[in-house]
């Protein structure tokens, strides 16, 4: 019997597994050109394309693939905004703080939440290091109108044009259309390069068809062209069945 392969694409669940990731070259490679510059991304999809895994991949990856190895440039946080870690600015803050290791006085911090950012994110900078803050979900910070208001997003928008931190935000829609929806003013959106996450190139496909499932399952040649041809080619596609598995075909 065949053994199942290591199939990533679940359900509900993103890749925190950097050898289990695949493709996205593209967008990567966009996205880190951006940091280099100092520029603000905001990565944009529908629901479980994968915006999660690639911004843990790039926690995971991002000083690697800067050049900077010992982490002296950049310093990458990773921030899930659906957390009840963040309900209010004074959590967003004094997670960011707290991670960068900057020391911080708590009740400024509870008191005036965008002044001790800036001030947190001036410390850290004296280190010659930038944040880069990859914050999922971001609608949700957006939707939470009497907590997150315009003068938070400017004060962010203030930190990031004043190169004391690089944003790249994941949303469904962009975040000029999130503002919108959500009546806020600010233009924090417009700092930001757009980056769509789309379906699957038939070249990812194929990565994944012989990556992952090389010695243990082969698709013959009409099934490759199956998932060619398909017409969707979602990543959550890419999943086997059971009888699948044990008929060693692709379902």
């Amino acid at each position: 019997m065949a053994v199942e392969p290591n199939n990533p694409f679940v359900t509900g669940t993103m890749i925190t597994d950097k050898t289990q990731f695949i493709g996205r070259r593209r967008e990567i490679a966009a996205i880190i050109s951006r940091i280099r510059n100092s520029d603000s991304v905001s990565v944009i999809g529908e629901r479980r394309i994968g915006k999660s895994s690639l911004l843990y991949y790039l926690l995971l990856t991002g000083n690697e693939r800067l050049d900077d190895l010992t982490k002296t440039r950049y310093q990458f946080l990773y921030l899930d905004t659906t957390s009840s870690l963040y309900i209010t600015p004074a959590d967003f803050v004094m997670e960011i703080l707290t991670q960068l290791q900057t020391g911080f006085d708590v009740n400024e911090v509870n008191t005036n939440p965008h002044k001790a950012l800036t001030r947190g994110l001036q410390k850290f900078r004296q280190s010659s290091r930038i944040p880069v803050l990859l914050l999922d979900e971001f609608e949700k910070l957006t939707e939470k109108g009497s907590l997150y208001t315009d003068a938070f997003f400017e004060n962010l928008r203030s930190c990031c044009n004043s190169h004391l931190s690089i944003v790249v935000s994941a949303s469904r829609i962009t975040l000029k259309d999130l503002f919108t929806k959500n009546v806020l003013t600010s233009g924090f959106w417009n700092i930001f390069t757009n980056i769509s996450l789309e379906e699957f190139s038939n070249e990812e496909v194929l990565e994944f068809l012989f990556h992952f499932w090389k010695g243990k399952l082969t698709p013959a040649l009409h099934e490759q062209v199956f998932l060619l041809t398909y017409p969707s080619s979602h990543p959550l596609v890419f999943r086997l069945c059971e009888k699948s598995v044990k008929n060693h075909c692709i379902y």
